[in-house]
Formats: C-alpha cells, structure tokens, sequence
C-alpha cells in the first residue's frame, strides 16, 4: 500500500486488493511457470528437514494453486500471504519457529526480500530469474547472488 498510496492517496486497501485480485485471475493474466529445477530441488531441500516458508504479498487466491499444482502440498511449513511487510512477516516467522537467524536465509528476487533479510539479520540470496535485473540485485548488497539452481544449491547445502 506505501507504493499505491504515493501515486494514489486515496486508494484504501481493500479496493486495491480486489482490483489486483480481478487482473491476476483473468484468463488474460499470464499464469506463473516454476524455473527449471527449482521445484526438484524444493522437495529435496524438505526431505532433508530444512524449514521452509513462503512469505508472499500476493494472494492466497494465486498463491494456494500454485502450491497445489507444483506438488507442494505438506512441503512448505509455514505460508504467508498478503504481506504488506515481509520485514514484520520474516520476523513472525523466525519467532513462532524459534529459527536461529543465524543459520536462517532469506531467498527472494526482489529488493524487498534483501531488504526483509537484512533488516532481521539473515542471510540474504537473491535469485535472477525473477522480477529484477541482475544488476538492481546486486546493487542491493545480497549475501549471496545466484543465477540458477546449481548456484543455490551448492550455498544452501554446503
């Protein structure tokens, strides 16, 4: 809403959440496609007992589908939706788990999932392949910046 409300002071949060709901769940809407391997290697993350959470400002509407049709279902355990802060989201979260920040990252393709990271002392992995460039991420200061699976594979297990 911090975003919205600079350019449109008077939108309340309830109208942009149902005109953001009428865009994502027409048919005209592109619908979300997984990077390759990333599913694979969420589900081999899960067998070997890491925790693992989503916090998303999307909706639950878009967000549940897709757990169900990745094959995610029991994977993840905790979903977070509509998170106007993922700072605040990330903190709840370290805190109803008791996760050790220190041992804890934080993976997102966005400067608000760096930013989240840094904020509650994780370590941050920014990935390419989502909605910003390589070089907006880096300018962001991730931890860690990985181009594909392989690269975040060999951070996260080793």
């Amino acid at each position: 809403m911090g975003f919205y409300n600079k350019y449109l002071p008077d939108l309340i949060e309830e109208v942009e959440i149902e005109a953001y709901k009428q865009a994502i769940l027409s048919e005209d809407c592109p619908k979300s496609r997984a990077y390759p391997g990333i599913c694979e290697f969420i589900k081999k993350l899960k067998k070997q007992n890491f925790f693992l959470g989503v916090i998303s400002s999307d909706l639950p509407d878009t967000i549940l589908p897709e757990i169900k049709n990745y094959g995610f279902k029991d994977v993840f355990d905790e979903v977070i939706f509509l998170s106007s802060d993922k700072t605040v989201s990330l903190n709840n979260m370290i805190k109803k788990f008791k996760l050790n920040p220190a041992e804890t990252f934080f993976v997102g393709d966005s400067n608000h999932e760096i930013m989240a990271g840094k904020a509650t002392m994780v370590k941050t992995i920014a990935v390419t392949w989502g909605i910003n460039t390589e070089e907006y991420l880096k300018a962001k200061d991730p931890d860690y910046l990985v181009n594909n699976v392989n690269e975040l594979e060999k951070i996260l297990l080793s």
